[in-house]
């Protein structure tokens, strides 16, 4: 079982890689659905030995871009993929939702060898099988889904559909609520090899101010893993054995 977390931050890259996940997703700003990373902080993560998918989205409000904003996609994975980055996360739509195939087939082409991952816009498709299989025919090969619900557990009869149709053609990574508690129950409803998730802890309290910049949140290296451990099915007794 292949286990992601999400990291915002250089302490949070340190706890995602002191947890023992597999593969760190790198963004900022997870509270609106994450944003572009800055390249300071990519330079950070890709020091350590887990491997990297940087997400490239510009701006919050929807994944329908001009010709101009496609254009500074391209130009900010071309970055990423001659820094090294391991994966790239990114995608687009039409005004109907549908995806834009030709702007991923751009951003496919300016990231070389390295692998496009779709991120969640495909839940935004109105029919996530067809979307499905317009992914593996333009050879990307993973994208992230809850299934179109509000959280994977919502979503798992039709991440199970999807996991069925993509074969070994094309990854099913199931994100959105998924926690050390359900993951396993949401592994065995689905059948998915891989998991994407953040693990946050509770924030530590807070006291708003006139002037007042929000909580920032805390990704622990015990909650991380203890969230690798509940995903790969390690129990208290194995590891203490």
């Amino acid at each position: 079982m292949l286990v992601e977390v999400i990291a915002c931050a250089p302490e949070e890259v340190i706890a995602v890689q002191e947890g023992g996940a597999d593969r760190i997703e790198l963004c900022c700003a997870l509270e609106i659905g994450g944003l572009t990373p800055s390249k300071a902080l990519f330079e950070f993560a890709k020091e350590g030995a887990v491997p990297v998918a940087a997400m490239v989205r510009p701006r919050t409000g929807g994944y329908r871009y001009s010709s101009d904003e496609i254009s500074f996609i391209c130009r900010e994975i071309s970055w990423f993929a001659a820094n090294h980055a391991n994966f790239i996360v990114v995608g687009a739509s039409h005004s109907d939702d549908t995806l834009n195939l030709d702007a991923m087939k751009q951003f496919q082409d300016v990231a070389n060898d390295v692998p496009i991952v779709c991120h969640r816009v495909f839940d935004q498709t109105p029919d996530l099988e067809l979307a499905l299989e317009q992914l593996m025919k333009l050879g990307i090969r993973r994208t992230l889904t809850s299934g179109a619900r509000k959280t994977a557990a919502e979503g798992a009869e039709m991440i199970a559909r999807l996991v069925k149709l993509a074969g070994n053609d094309i990854e099913i990574a199931p994100a959105a609520g998924i926690r050390y508690h359900n993951v396993q129950d949401l592994i065995s409803r689905t059948g998915v090899t891989q998991i994407h998730a953040s693990v946050v802890a509770a924030p530590e309290p807070h006291f708003p101010k006139p002037v007042d910049f929000g909580v920032a949140p805390r990704v622990l290296a015990s909650e991380v893993r203890r969230f690798v451990e509940a995903a790969k099915g390690v129990s208290k007794d194995t590891d203490s054995a």
